[in-house]
């Protein structure tokens, strides 16, 4: 089961998600007549991840064929992996608090910071003024009724933020928790319950003096920050068979696999 948002919201789609994926990052490697040898690395890299399903009815299958089919438009579309559901729904570029992934007009690069674990983080955000949000606003579809959980490591208190949007994106009201971490730049989390309106969200931050590491899972609770498992893409390569037929009843069951292929330049 995995989530795609979509024109109408968010669509759940009744198919596994691998949790191994196929991470590629481009390369153009030469060697001069020197005999010096260069190459020139892309800025990212890019997934693609397995999507299988067994004994499915064609109605059960019906969401993904129409995504496959272009019913829903050409993409791309943002998806949620099952991996990225219990780790981090974030992009990786959003995760990592990349240029161009966050607030600008709230917030300012505070480059590498120690963590109160004692570990490095090799990015992290000043908040100046507002709410410095993660991402496109209304671009993380949400399931109405799920536990969502937004963390950071923080120095300082503040307000940890969830825009919420309906189904066609009309902004609600934000869902809010003031927290402050034990020491600076330790670890600090909120969770709410989606409203049954809601089919979009933004995470976002306020009040803090620096952040780095956000995360949001559909979790009851943090679980660890993860370099953001969110994909931007589009559905291909369906192969499907039947699995078995009961023309008496009217039913076909379907096996089948196909593929979320990341799409993006940065």
């Amino acid at each position: 089961m995995f989530l795609v948002g979509t024109g109408a919201g968010a669509l759940q789609l009744e198919c596994a998600t691998d949790v191994s994926a196929t991470t590629v990052r481009g390369s153009s490697e030469r060697v001069t007549l020197a005999g010096v040898r260069k190459m020139q690395v892309a800025p990212r890299s890019l997934r693609t991840v397995p999507v299988s399903w067994d004994a499915r009815t064609p109605t059960e299958l019906g969401s993904l064929l129409d995504l496959v089919e272009g019913v829903w438009g050409p993409g791309p579309f943002r998806f949620v992996t099952d991996l990225a559901a219990v780790t981090s729904v974030l992009l990786p570029r959003e995760a990592n608090l990349m240029p161009g992934f966050f607030t600008s007009s709230a917030a300012v690069e505070g480059g590498p910071v120690v963590l109160a674990d004692g570990s490095l983080s090799p990015r992290s955000l000043l908040i100046t003024d507002g709410i410095a949000y993660m991402g496109t606003p209304a671009t993380l579809p949400v399931l109405p009724g799920s536990r969502v959980t937004v963390s950071t490591y923080a120095q300082g208190s503040g307000v940890l933020q969830l825009a919420a949007y309906a189904a066609d994106k009309t902004r609600g009201s934000n869902l809010t928790a003031s927290v402050a971490p034990e020491v600076p730049m330790a670890p600090v989390s909120a969770t709410w319950s989606v409203p049954d309106d809601i089919h979009w969200i933004t995470p976002g931050v306020s009040g803090f003096a620096r952040v780095a590491r956000p995360a949001v899972s559909f979790t009851d609770g943090p679980v660890g920050w993860s370099p953001g498992e969110g994909i931007v893409g589009v559905l291909t390569g369906m192969d499907r068979s039947a699995l078995r037929a009961e023309p008496q009843q009217g039913r076909q069951h379907l096996s089948g696999s196909a593929s979320i292929v990341e799409l993006g330049s940065r």
